[in-house]
C-alpha cells in the first residue's frame, strides 16, 4: 500500500482493518488485471 499510496507507515496502520483490507484487495485486483495485459 505505501508504494501505491505512497503512505507512510503510520498512515497505514492507523487505518481500521476493515479499509486497510479493501484497499489491499482492490491493489491486488490492479496488479492481478495489470499482469495479464502485460
Amino acid at each position: 500500500m505505501a508504494y501505491h499510496f505512497h503512505w507512510s507507515m503510520d498512515d497505514i496502520l492507523d487505518l481500521e482493518h476493515r479499509d486497510r483490507r479493501l484497499y489491499t484487495d482492490r491493489i491486488a485486483a490492479l496488479v492481478t488485471r495489470g499482469a495479464g495485459e502485460g
